[in-house]
């Protein structure tokens, strides 16, 4: 996950802290977003749970190597003396512009993007393909990004079956900064 150091009601870390204590996402890797860079401040980023710190603004070449970083520690075959990252992500998200503009920024860091326009849409998908990496929309009409997760999390089922190994990171794409959705997404 992409976290910005500055948002509103939960900070970066208040947010990490959070996700650590509840004991619920054990493979969730996070990458830290921010414009301070104070060695104390990288120092309790990796306290809290992030695997990366990387400086805002952000460059291309900083946050390939935040993701490559992940990966190897994965042991998922980083391709780092590769042009491109070759991997395989799904956008599972219902705003065709925001398709595009993922879709777009994937591409650019060579990677293999396929596009779901629903939570249903992306679930099936998962059945059909392989994927590395997948981007969800956690608000999209009928089954939402939740459920879908939940779904997914859970492995086969007789409602569903996935090619896409349940413990594939999942990153969450809101537009949302309300109070309490924090907590609802944890």
């Amino acid at each position: 996950a992409l976290v910005d150091m500055n948002m509103p009601e939960l900070d970066g870390l208040g947010l990490a802290e959070a996700l650590k204590d509840s004991g619920r996402h054990p493979y969730l890797k996070m990458v830290l977003l921010s414009s301070v860079s104070s060695p104390d401040d990288v120092k309790r980023a990796h306290e809290v749970g992030f695997q990366r710190f990387v400086p805002k603004p952000l460059r291309k070449a900083e946050l390939r190597q935040a993701i490559l970083g992940i990966t190897a520690e994965l042991g998922i075959d980083s391709g780092a003396d590769l042009p491109h990252l070759g991997k395989h992500v799904l956008v599972i998200e219902d705003n065709t512009v925001n398709q595009e503009v993922c879709s777009q920024m994937l591409k650019r860091l060579g990677c293999d993007v396929r596009v779901a326009s629903s939570a249903l849409e992306g679930l099936r998908k998962l059945g059909e393909h392989r994927f590395d990496l997948v981007l969800m929309d956690i608000q999209m009409p009928g089954m939402d990004g939740i459920e879908a997760l939940t779904w997914f999390r859970r492995g086969s089922t007789t409602r569903f079956h996935f090619v896409t190994p349940s413990q594939t990171p999942v990153i969450a794409v809101t537009a949302n900064a309300l109070e309490g959705d924090e907590q609802r997404f944890l």
